[in-house]
């Protein structure tokens, strides 16, 4: 298994332990920013009896996803998300919102609480600055020239408006204990699953 795979095995582990849905559970999945389908793909395998829609604002990925991936149902968004208030059980969005413009985020934010269910969670995942290794791959590849790492603590704050968040940090080895409670994980999570009335 390559380093992609891996990468996605592993987020989708961590999307799977933090949504705290029985796998079993027939529910509905959104991932946001799909990209080429990838960890949609592997949502899907893991969650077998939900259905995964994906999204991404980029035609070509959808294209990539509709080749390879025919269970999962790819939609090709531009200005908002072509769904109905109140959707979805479970949103995720991995490595997408460091690459929206600083002015969009909050738009895109609003518009995946307007189709989460009251009662459903939304986990993001975001490479981590503080983590040198990450910060080094982020800086080196050429499909991030445009982007911008998020720190994790201003995007918590972005957060709070649309209920608690909750921050933690991922690490690829689990074996050290002490270098846990540092925040240099190669990504972070922030899930919200309390709601403010809307």
């Amino acid at each position: 298994m390559n380093n992609t795979y891996s990468f996605a095995a592993w987020q989708t582990e961590i999307i799977s332990q933090l949504s705290g849905f029985s796998k079993n559970k027939p529910i509905k999945i959104l991932d946001f920013g799909a990209g080429s389908g990838l960890l949609a793909n592997f949502m899907q395998n893991a969650f077998f009896n939900s259905k995964v829609i994906a999204v991404d604002t980029d035609i070509q990925k959808i294209k990539i996803i509709i080749d390879n991936y025919p269970a999962i149902k790819a939609i090709h968004v531009k200005n908002n998300l072509p769904f109905a208030d109140n959707s979805f059980d479970l949103i995720y969005t991995a490595n997408t919102f460091h690459h929206i413009a600083k002015n969009k985020q909050e738009f895109w934010l609003r518009e995946l609480f307007r189709v989460l269910k009251k009662d459903g969670k939304l986990i993001i995942l975001e490479l981590n600055p503080f983590n040198l290794k990450a910060l080094y791959s982020f800086k080196h590849n050429p499909n991030e020239k445009q982007a911008q790492l998020i720190n994790p603590y201003a995007f918590r704050k972005k957060l709070k408006q649309f209920g608690k968040p909750t921050l933690q940090f991922h690490y690829l080895n689990q074996k050290s204990r002490i270098i846990q409670k540092m925040p240099f994980g190669a990504i972070y999570s922030l899930v919200i699953h309390q709601f403010r009335s809307r």
